[in-house]
């Protein structure tokens, strides 16, 4: 995965949203944060013991995430700093969710209810998130990307990678799966 990949599935992404969004109404829509720099990114990285899958950097390289802008139906891209208060949180909340167990459709270590290897990076700002599972099962892929409910933990296996996951959500926006609902400020399955 080059960081020119992920770039262009971004630009597919943005210009949709360039095209569909109204900007007087939903000006967020239509500005990015700034790039992480890459000491902050190292950083947090360091504090979660982990490393972030190549698009996954490339993708904080471009544009730190956005709390007021859902990019995924009603999900928003987290910001650098959110991720690890919210990997934190979890690791915290993970010893107390010791009677929950998941049934996750797909190949996903069976953990109570939260690991220390995955990275949330989409959060609905309700407890649910999509992470990036850098801890698979053999028949899993390292950097999967894995849906997590905040009452059951983790569910399905969605994607293999953030990149592969990002460029099918930006075929669908270009191939009116998708519209953009004004009064929800977020992108709904288009209305047959």
């Amino acid at each position: 995965m080059s960081a020119d990949s992920i770039s262009a599935v971004w630009k597919r992404i943005f210009k949709w949203y360039k095209t569909h969004a109204d900007k007087s109404s939903s000006p967020e829509f239509h500005r990015r944060q700034k790039p992480v720099p890459a000491k902050e990114l190292a950083s947090t990285e360091k504090k979660m013991s982990l490393i972030f899958p190549d698009d996954l950097r490339a993708t904080y390289r471009l544009f730190d995430g956005d709390q007021d802008c859902s990019i995924y139906l009603n999900y928003y891209m987290m910001p650098l700093s959110e991720i690890f208060r919210t990997w934190e949180m979890l690791a915290e909340l993970r010893d107390e969710s010791n009677d929950v167990h998941s049934s996750p459709k797909g190949p996903i270590k069976h953990h109570q209810w939260w690991s220390l290897k995955w990275i949330p990076f989409l959060s609905n700002g309700g407890g649910d998130h999509y992470c990036i599972d850098m801890d698979p099962p053999k028949k899993g892929v390292l950097g999967q990307v894995i849906h997590f409910d905040h009452e059951t933990g983790p569910s399905a296996v969605i994607a293999k990678s953030p990149v592969d996951f990002l460029s099918r959500f930006a075929d669908d926006l270009e191939n009116g799966k998708y519209r953009f609902e004004e009064s929800e400020m977020s992108v709904v399955p288009a209305k047959k």
